[in-house]
């Protein structure tokens, strides 16, 4: 896989990050089921209560995002999915929903403090040459864990065996804090955390491709919200079913492969042509009437996923120094969270509009725009084309205020 990549921490982290992605998908998959099949809730409360982890996910790394190194990453990442751990006996021990929505909200905290540890550290590791192939190497862990998660709770949801959900949940997290030991201690050897930008302008650096990430996850958002259904209009059944599995094999596909691309010739090498083949996998999706053209839409779609998730978080830490990669890889994750909530509403209100077909060629259209942001944002054209154009404004007033032109060369380098 590379030298200077995979380390004994390198595996302990990623070890830590699937245990930990497991609880996510199990308690995303799970609880709302159990709400309402168990308890006795409407849709709604169930969707509140899956909701609630979400928003402690997000205040998480907001709330510590910058803080991650003065703590030390590894020592809140046992602490935190060991607090985790705590919280998911709450479902075993209880039925009151107040007592499991206070729970879910604290035990989304602890996630999404965990998760982002495990990135901080190990994006601190990693040769600034190495990074794509390293995050994408890194990212596999989600992966395995986004296709196992879901099959084990949904298969014993199915047979009505929430405890036994609630358990691997509990053992997933409990495994996580184990992993994590093993990521050491913390320490500041070779990693330095003075120089760069604070995290103020780090979060700032980060919102262009935060927001590319976000638009492209909205159109993405709707195919697993609404494959089932769709495979049962068009016959397809049995492809829908293996529509997760061809796509995971595709995301496996191109973290190993594809990333490459992103040491060797930049980012708009890959998240141009994938955000394209997103494109194009989404309309194939909308027009599907077979099931091969199923299986080649879920393939294509999986290659850009997989891509634009781990270029998007290598991209947001480039030049930075560990603290300040911490904060922006927060602020990244906080919009990849935004779109669990945004995407299926905005799916599910095209869906009723168009049907499922005509919603997914209007995801294309979403993920057409996600493509566009980021040729004016964050490629390397749209940058010069910015840069110019700043360069301008900035020695046009800046002549006439006595203004150095050497520092206005720093604001350029600042800002760009």
């Amino acid at each position: 896989m590379g030298e200077g990549i995979v380390t004994g921490r390198f595996l302990s982290a990623a070890a830590s990050c699937f245990f930990m992605t497991v609880v996510f998908f199990v308690r995303f998959t799970a609880v709302p089921s159990y709400s309402m099949e168990v308890l006795g809730t409407d849709a709604t409360v169930a969707g509140v209560v899956a909701g609630v982890f979400i928003i402690g996910d997000i205040a998480g790394r907001a709330v510590l995002g910058s803080r991650i190194w003065e703590i030390g990453p590894n020592r809140l990442c046992v602490g935190s999915m060991a607090a985790g751990t705590a919280l998911s006996a709450v479902c075993l021990l209880t039925d009151d929903m107040g007592a499991i929505c206070v729970a879910g909200l604290a035990q989304g905290f602890t996630y999404g403090v965990a998760e982002l540890c495990v990135f901080s550290r190990i994006s601190a590791d990693l040769p600034p040459g190495l990074r794509g192939r390293g995050m994408g190497y890194f990212t596999l862990s989600y992966s395995l864990a986004s296709a196992v998660g879901p099959f084990m709770s949904i298969h014993m949801v199915n047979a009505g065996l929430y405890r036994d959900v609630f358990l691997i949940g509990l053992t997933a997290s409990a495994l996580s804090a184990v992993s994590a030991l093993g990521m050491g201690k913390d320490g500041k050897t070779g990693i330095e955390t003075s120089a760069g930008p604070r995290p103020t302008p780090a979060v700032r650096r980060a919102l262009p491709i935060s927001a590319v990430t976000f638009v492209f996850l909205v159109s993405y958002s709707g195919v697993l919200t609404f494959i089932a259904p769709y495979g049962m209009e068009k016959g397809l059944e049995d492809y829908a079913a293996a529509f997760y599995i061809v796509l995971s094999a595709a995301t496996v596909v191109s973290r190993v492969a594809v990333m490459r691309g992103y040491d060797s010739s930049g980012p708009d090498r890959v998240m141009i042509p994938m955000l394209t083949i997103h494109v194009a996998g989404m309309i194939l999706l909308g027009l599907t009437q077979s099931g091969i053209q199923m299986m080649a839409s879920a393939f294509l779609i999986g290659l850009a996923l997989a891509s634009v998730q781990a270029t998007s978080q290598a991209m947001a830490v480039e030049g930075l120094d560990a603290r300040s990669q911490s904060a922006s890889l927060a602020t990244v994750q906080v919009f990849i969270d935004l779109s669990y909530f945004v995407g299926p509403v905005a799916n599910g209100a095209a869906s009723s509009a168009l049907g499922y077909s005509g919603c997914y060629i209007a995801m294309a259209g979403i993920g057409a725009a996600a493509l566009l942001l980021y040729l004016i944002l964050c490629s390397k054209g749209g940058r010069r084309f910015e840069s110019a154009r700043g360069r301008k404004e900035i020695m046009k007033n800046g002549a006439g205020n006595g203004v150095r032109t050497h520092d206005l060369r720093i604001s350029l380098e600042e800002v760009y």
